[in-house]
């Protein structure tokens, strides 16, 4: 009896000491999981930040265009927000990781209330070209930024020379022209082809993925052909919140102009223009605000309010 007493003494010994060790392992690598989840968290935010010190130049200069090409650490999955709320609205973008097999959770949102960023909510890969373009209607409301993944083709085909020009002139190696590749996703102006994305200049619209969104001038043709509709339709709103509060700033510079070749008429326009982009619903709405636009920038002639 007592050596079966031993045995059993020696026994609880063991497993008492297996399961402390347990606890100190599954503590251990709970630990070390915890940490990589915040370190990977910690990253995504970082790389978001990055992203958006490096759009910066893309706002700057003289130029119509500028394009420059993003390539992450790893791959990357970009969520793109769009909100309306406010004077000028809000768009937050979070980037994830892929490590091994698995996406980290989001980091900290990045947002801002000055740019202008058209891409599908979400976008997949490594590389990425982005270009901008200015934006006026009729004074300039901003410089509009396109993303795009490196691995899909754009094929425009039909396009005008000068927008071919303009386009072949920002050397973005994922940009075909008229002779497209079998994996291209065509681009196609005023054609009967069966292409993925259709332009019609008739009705200044573009049709893509069966939802069409509408547009005035080449920079938002832009914007709806590299973005989804919820995302276009909600940065045209920004852009329209973004003008009303111009207008109304050029409105009192114009008081100050009358006595250097200012049309009088000129202010009372501008206040209607203002009323006219604030009560926008969605691009629908684009065509008569343009022509309004058309009509204050023939008033400004002389005037160089802009």
């Amino acid at each position: 009896m007592k050596n079966k007493k031993g045995f059993l003494d020696i026994s609880f010994s063991w497993i008492f000491a297996f399961l402390i060790g347990a606890m100190i392992l599954v503590g251990a690598v709970y630990g070390v999981n915890k940490f990589s989840s915040v370190k990977n968290i910690e990253n995504s935010a970082e790389l978001g930040t990055a992203l958006k010190n490096l759009l910066t130049p893309l706002e700057t200069g003289v130029e119509s265009t500028k394009s420059i090409s993003i390539t992450l650490p790893v791959e990357s999955r970009i969520t793109h927000k769009c909100d309306t709320f406010g004077n000028f609205g809000e768009e937050t973008f979070s980037v994830e990781e892929k490590v091994k097999t698995q996406w980290t959770k989001s980091g900290v949102d990045i947002s801002f209330q000055d740019k202008y960023i058209f891409l599908p909510k979400t976008l997949q890969g490594k590389t990425f070209n982005i270009f901008s373009k200015s934006f006026d209607f009729p004074f300039k409301v901003s410089n509009l930024i396109y993303f795009s993944n490196s691995e899909t083709v754009y094929c425009f085909v039909g396009f005008s020379k000068s927008t071919k020009t303009e386009l072949q002139n920002l050397n973005q190696p994922n940009f075909e022209f008229d002779t497209c590749s079998s994996n291209s996703t065509r681009v196609c102006l005023d054609s009967t082809m069966n292409c993925e994305i259709k332009v019609n200049t008739n009705e200044n619209s573009v049709t893509k993925n069966g939802e069409k969104v509408y547009f005035e001038e080449d920079a938002l043709m832009y914007a709806a052909i590299f973005s989804d509709k919820v995302t276009y339709e909600c940065e045209v709103k920004r852009l329209m919140q973004r003008a009303t509060e111009l207008s109304e700033i050029y409105e009192i510079k114009s008081l100050n102009l009358l006595s250097v070749g200012c049309d009088s008429s000129l202010k009372t326009e501008l206040i209607s223009f203002g009323n006219t982009l604030s009560g926008l619903k969605d691009s629908g709405d684009l065509f008569l605000i343009n022509k309004e636009a058309k009509r204050i920038n023939n008033l400004n002639f002389g005037c160089e309010l802009w």
